[in-house]
């Protein structure tokens, strides 16, 4: 979409600019046509000629009208890739149960660890106990 934006605003300014520039210079200039005293003092104070400026611009709208032409075909091809098929894996209830019992077990040992180790006291080791094998 902002691809074929930057094209469909580039393509009349690329037309229209060097009309409104050079009318913008004249009005400037003070005449139709910019005197030689007014580019004399355009060059000294850094401005190039109005023709280069008209080219650059130019040269500019063509590059923003490839970059719209770019970013739109970028786009069309994005939207042409499928997304990979997500792969299901199913487990049995088999599997499902044995790994439920291992983590249970390995829950467990956990527990007596922290038991041995006097981190919990045995009321609380008994009541989580009690809790894992409700699971």
């Amino acid at each position: 979409m902002i691809g074929i934006l930057f094209v469909f605003l580039a393509i009349p300014s690329y037309t229209i600019i060097p009309t409104l520039l050079t009318g913008f210079m004249n009005k400037f200039s003070g005449g139709d046509s910019p005197s030689p005293m007014a580019s004399q003092i355009f060059a000294q104070l850094g401005i190039p000629p109005i023709d280069t400026i008209i080219k650059f611009i130019q040269y500019s709208l063509i590059g923003l009208i490839v970059a719209g032409l770019f970013i739109t075909a970028l786009g069309i091809m994005t939207k042409k890739i499928q997304k990979q098929p997500s792969v299901a894996l199913s487990i049995d209830s088999s599997q499902k149960i044995q790994r439920q019992e291992n983590t249970n077990l390995k829950a467990l040992h956990l527990l007596q660890e922290r038991l041995a180790k006097g981190e919990i006291t045995s009321s609380q080791y008994l009541s989580l106990k009690k809790v894992l094998e409700e699971v």
